[in-house]
């Protein structure tokens, strides 16, 4: 009785089975071992539009369509030549043709042996929160005011761009343009008509794109436009272009209109470009250099000419390697001329260029200078520099360890406190101990006194002691003395040059000696390239010197 009774009960377990399968709102379906469609649950029906008997007996790849990740599906295909359970997420068609997304699962069914007979797929629909996600994405990587890409979609769209032009694509070209003037837009206006500009210009822009050129909002006021298949003078014909047409469209307001225009700086990527940063940095400088000469400018990479020309190159240069850690500083003994042995040393900027090789201060500097990099390049050298020492070791011994700071650099709250509190974190400040840390100025870096003694205060209440460089440069100024508490002061080059043959150098010199040993300041001289020289300037009482001499300076490995 018990044994007539277990068929019945197993198809009554079948069958409830087979119901719950069907209730469900998840889609089931069972392929045979030759991928073959052998049932579909209710769920199936009502979420592709397919009736069972249209489904069955077909592979479900007639789910699938044009936008179907083939990656996604030669992913699933792999999992199962080698038997294994497969999730991932799909998107597939219903029968009216509209695409739906699919979290599927694929597991094997098999049979003792290993052997498999039949596939379960169950699928659930993700539509939803596929659009919520792509929602969010949107907006994660587009500016919320002008609708165009923000910096970080741009970023992601010029790497690809720059993958495929590296490979073997045609070149494009990036421009840089920033609104002139716009602070005083929304100064004299308000910020709700500076945004109004920046909507104006961003659909003027926009709508005036060729196939295939894109445009993003890069930051503030400033845009970044994609040209596609352009050498260098046809870059500019189109940076030019664009920058007329943003003159002849003022923006409209309700009391008139509002004339603006742009700068550009535009550089070309190809495959010779070592890196995007490198063409984004010349195109930074190239548009700095547009704005510092005059404005309502496009300059273009390949283009420039002559002195200026050069100057954004070497500049855009500096910026390459300060972006690569490649500014470095390059340290030059100074030596006790009466005792001979070394006391301190200077810290020098160099450029790590080609083949390993270190490139002079004088070669890039003054573009520095010029394109408002300095105080980035004091930076780098100076917070290298302050760890070698706080190394320890023999090198602690040294009475003086000078840093060049620039004007630039020391105007910039920003970049006194990030050295103010690196060196605290190195022990390197306000522990009562003469400081080894001395500042190096120039005094022809500025005319204003009153505001160098400003931007020195921090530093000399951190104890870190003062330089005088270039004293004799033609720029002296004996105020330098008195209104700054300095502790060296630094005899120029060219004089040092001419002491062993000039006898009325050398009572310069000696007056200068004679000054600064009255305000118990101590003397370095610079450049000392002889032996001669180096005799003449203990003679007449110089403390310290530096040069090639003694030494050149060394890049520390």
């Amino acid at each position: 009785m018990a044994k007539s009774l277990q068929p019945r009960q197993d198809t009554k377990q079948r069958d409830l089975l087979l119901a719950a399968v069907d209730a469900s709102d998840q889609i089931v379906m069972i392929t045979g071992a030759d991928q073959r469609i052998v049932y579909v649950n209710g769920a199936f029906t009502r979420l592709t539009g397919y009736a069972p008997n249209e489904a069955l007996g077909r592979s479900p790849e007639f789910l699938e369509g044009p936008d179907t990740n083939p990656t996604t599906l030669a992913h699933l295909r792999q999992a199962m030549q080698e038997r294994s359970r497969v999730s991932a997420e799909i998107l597939k068609y219903r029968k009216s043709g509209e695409p739906y997304w699919a979290d599927v699962s694929v597991v094997p069914v098999g049979e003792r042996s290993g052997a498999v007979t039949h596939w379960i797929t169950i699928e659930r629909e993700i539509t939803a929160r596929k659009a919520q996600e792509e929602e969010i994405t949107r907006l994660a990587m587009e500016d919320h005011l002008t609708g165009l890409p923000n910096r970080r979609a741009a970023e992601s769209r010029l790497q690809v761009e720059f993958s495929r032009t590296r490979r073997n694509g045609p070149a494009f070209a990036v421009a840089l343009l920033d609104v002139d003037r716009f602070k005083l837009v929304n100064d004299q206006y308000g910020h709700q008509v500076g945004d109004l500009a920046l909507v104006h210009l961003a659909k003027l822009l926009a709508s005036n794109m060729r196939g295939g050129d894109w445009i993003a909002r890069w930051g503030g006021e400033e845009f970044l436009v994609c040209f596609h298949d352009l050498d260098a003078p046809g870059a500019m014909t189109a940076g030019e272009r664009v920058r007329k047409l943003v003159r002849a469209n003022p923006v409209k307001l309700s009391q008139g209109e509002l004339r603006v225009t742009v700068s550009a700086g535009i550089a070309l990527c190809g495959l010779a470009s070592d890196s995007l940063e490198a063409v984004l940095a010349s195109a930074d400088a190239l548009l700095y250099q547009a704005k510092q000469t005059g404005r309502d400018k496009v300059l273009c990479a390949g283009v420039s000419r002559g002195k200026r020309g050069a100057q954004v190159w070497e500049g855009a240069q500096v910026q390459i390697a300060l972006h690569e850690g490649r500014v470095v500083p390059a340290y030059q003994p100074i030596v006790d001329l009466r005792g001979g042995e070394v006391v301190g040393e200077e810290a020098l900027a160099r450029i790590i260029g080609a083949g390993n090789s270190p490139i002079a201060a004088h070669r890039f500097i003054p573009a520095a200078e010029q394109l408002r990099l300095l105080a980035a390049v004091d930076q780098a050298v100076s917070q290298k520099a302050l760890e070698r020492m706080a190394g320890g070791g023999k090198k602690g011994t040294h009475k003086a360890r000078l840093i060049n700071l620039s004007a630039q650099f020391l105007g910039d709250r920003g970049y006194v406190s990030a050295l103010l509190a690196r060196a605290r974190e190195l022990g390197l400040s306000g522990d009562g101990r003469v400081n080894p840390v001395v500042i190096e100025i120039a005094e022809r870096q500025t005319d204003d006194l009153m505001q160098l003694q400003r931007d020195l205060q921090p530093l000399v209440e951190a104890g870190f002691r003062l330089a005088l460089d270039d004293f004799g440069s033609g720029h002296a100024s004996f105020m330098y003395l008195t209104d700054l508490p300095m502790s060296f002061l630094k005899i120029e080059g060219w004089m040092v040059g001419r002491i062993a043959r000039d006898t009325r150098i050398r009572q310069l010199v000696e007056s200068i000696v004679n000054t600064a040993a009255r305000f118990e300041v101590k003397t370095i001289a610079e450049c000392v390239e002889t032996p001669e020289s180096a005799t003449v300037l203990r003679d007449i009482g110089v403390d310290w010197a530096q040069g090639h001499y003694f030494a050149r300076p060394q890049v520390a490995h």
